[in-house]
């Protein structure tokens, strides 16, 4: 199957990072890069959201496309100046995933960290097949790099181009002034726990300030009004509704989380930086997903914003042991994220992922296509 060979192909790029020469690890992100761009560029008919993204790029030329489709300016002019240019919508896929990568490179390199095979392999495994969102997240994580610098500027302009690509990048503006804040593991702890007893008992406050949003958008168009309705109502939530008893362990699993990071920023990290801000960063996302979650499911996306850092903080880890260790390490999360990617695949939009089509496949998709 096509997932699991592009996994292994990954895998191995990543398990031999560490025991490749400076001079050859351009080689492995290149290669881990072409790989991931061109399963997600060349698909066709594959993937969650696909008729919709391809009816928006079809029509990007026509004179009502914003109103239409409710798109942000940054994303529409993408669609429109590649549909003017080429009408391909696999060129349009393959701009997108490339744009995604240069960034989350940029990123890495200015923030000094090693094994980018490893992370595109974790990046993949946790969004296969990219959507508008994630090259707003790309852009984001860049402008981490700008507030460790402390340079407002530049990094006001990241988040205001990853708005113009998800209108929700505007709630990352306070990351700036936040960011630089250094938890404790007992800070960092409590502030969680108050994010999901928050989340337990906001139902109502939701409701209203909810409703004082819909009239808001009352006066921005048919498209976005209908786009708030929907994330209100949870027709926009990718996945079925989780059980309480999932919601517990996805709780448990979060603080854990955040406990194993505190203790190695203690062990291994405690005057950097770099380190520090992204576990910060990486807290108030996870905050953030625990107020929304029994609200507004679709509200969570937000975190991923705030979370960019977590494979980072993982490669940091783990660059701290012994390259044999180090092996082992990476291998055993690898496993780890791969069951994840598995149960994402066979899930809820299965037929959507297989089987995997691309532009070169023979036949067509039986069934809807969303």
């Amino acid at each position: 199957m096509a997932y699991i060979l592009v996994y292994l192909l990954l895998l191995v790029l990543a398990l031999l990072e560490p025991y490749t020469k400076e001079s050859h690890r351009k080689m492995l992100s290149f290669l881990s890069v072409l790989i991931v761009v061109c399963f997600q560029g060349l698909r066709w008919k594959t993937g969650t959201d696909w008729t919709s993204f391809y009816e928006a790029f079809i029509h990007s030329t026509d004179p009502d496309f914003i109103e239409t489709f409710g798109f942000e300016v940054g994303y529409s002019w993408l669609n429109t100046a590649i549909c003017i240019f080429v009408k391909s919508f696999t060129v349009f896929l393959l701009v997108k995933c490339l744009l995604i990568s240069l960034f989350q490179i940029n990123a890495l390199k200015r923030l000094q960290i090693n094994n980018v095979p490893f992370f595109i392999l974790m990046s993949f495994l946790s969004t296969i097949f990219p959507v508008r969102q994630d090259l707003a997240v790309a852009i984001v994580f860049l402008s981490y790099v700008f507030i460790l610098e402390k340079k407002f500027l530049p990094y006001i302009l990241c988040v205001f181009l990853a708005m113009s690509i998800h209108r929700s990048a505007i709630l990352f503006v306070p990351a700036y002034f936040v960011g630089r804040i250094d938890l404790s593991m007992k800070s960092a702890v409590l502030v969680y726990l108050g994010a999901v007893f928050f989340g337990l008992f906001s139902e109502y406050v939701f409701e209203q300030s909810l409703q004082m949003a819909s009239m808001i958008y009352t006066h921005m168009g048919d498209a976005y009004q209908g786009k708030l309705e929907a994330y209100m109502t949870g027709e926009i939530n990718e996945y079925a509704e989780r059980t309480p008893l999932q919601k517990c362990i996805s709780v448990a699993n979060a603080l854990l989380f955040i406990v194993l990071f505190c203790y190695f920023k203690k062990k291994y990290f405690a005057q950097n930086r770099i380190y520090s801000m992204l576990l910060t960063l990486y807290v108030l996302g996870i905050c953030w997903n625990r107020v929304f979650m029994n609200t507004i499911p679709d509200f969570t996306r937000i975190t991923a914003f705030y979370a960019c850092g977590l494979n980072v903080m993982l490669i940091m880890i783990i660059s701290r042991f012994n390259k044999k260790k180090q092996i082992w390490l990476f291998f055993l999360l690898s496993v780890y994220c791969f069951i994840k990617y598995w149960l994402q695949i066979h899930g809820y939009y299965e037929s959507l992922y297989i089987p995997y089509f691309s532009i070169f496949s023979e036949g067509e998709r039986l069934g809807s296509i969303i």
